[in-house]
């Protein structure tokens, strides 16, 4: 015996016979991401029974295919840092008991790398060194303040996956400064982020104080010249010793051959 029921937003309809559903849904997105999960969501669809939702790696492969009367699913146990397929249809369950299923709508979402985590930093004058694990990713970010709250925060990117150290240099001296690492990967040509690894804080040290110069050093001097010398001989002067002291009062400078 045959039934009617209007058309929905999904497309199908009832008359004599049945016919499946056409259209698929609107606004699939990845909500929210980890290295280890993904959240996916997407437009309600009128008068539809239900979804399927699915995740696939990048050569295809299954990761899961779940039904659901909602719209939203996340995915879990996922590969850190990994290129996936995201896609979901609504379907009908039908008078016979069957369901009848839309079209796919398809999205790339890769998950976030996993992270890395700081092995020490080192304090220097004006200046600290950093060092940290090697990560499976493109590159990384260092960031340092001298806040907990890293407020005008430095960020640095290091692309190169290999390198694991970085010098930061030009401080403030005898200021303390708080310091944490992430990786990234490039992925569809786009980078992803993993999580910022633990704090860890580090004390610079002063610069280091000006030598102070031995103003009661011997010099050599002429009645008549506008320099002084550390060495006697140096040139064709009558020379008599002097102090650098009193050279310095007299306003000589110092002999470019001998003195520097």
């Amino acid at each position: 015996m045959g039934y009617t029921l209007n058309k929905c937003a999904c497309g199908y309809s009832y008359k004599d016979n049945f016919k499946a559903p056409t259209g698929k849904p609107a606004g699939l997105k990845c909500a929210a991401r980890t290295a280890a999960a993904m959240k996916f969501t997407w437009n309600k669809t009128s008068g539809v029974t239900g979804y399927q939702v699915q995740i696939l790696n990048a050569k295809g492969g299954n990761a899961g295919l779940k039904a659901l009367a909602g719209n939203v699913y996340t995915f879990t146990k996922l590969a850190a840092g990994h290129a996936y397929k995201a896609r979901v249809r609504f379907y009908i369950k039908a008078a016979d008991g069957k369901n009848y299923f839309g079209q796919w709508t398809t999205i790339n979402s890769p998950t976030l790398p996993a992270g890395t985590s700081l092995i020490k930093v080192t304090g220097a004058k004006k200046a600290f060194t950093a060092q940290w694990k090697k990560g499976a990713c493109t590159g990384y970010q260092l960031q340092y303040s001298t806040t907990k709250a890293f407020s005008g925060a430095k960020t640095v990117t290091i692309k190169n996956a290999k390198t694991l150290k970085y010098v930061a240099k030009k401080l403030a001296a005898k200021k303390t400064y708080y310091v944490r690492i992430r990786t990234y990967k490039t992925i569809g040509g786009k980078n992803y982020y993993s999580a910022w690894s633990a704090v860890k804080s580090v004390t610079t040290k002063a610069a280091a104080a000006a030598k102070k110069t031995a103003v009661s050093r011997n010099v050599y001097i002429t009645p008549t010249g506008k320099r002084y010398h550390y060495d006697s001989k140096c040139g064709n002067g009558k020379y008599i010793k002097s102090t650098l002291k009193e050279a310095l009062k007299k306003g000589l400078t110092p002999c470019k051959k001998c003195v520097h």
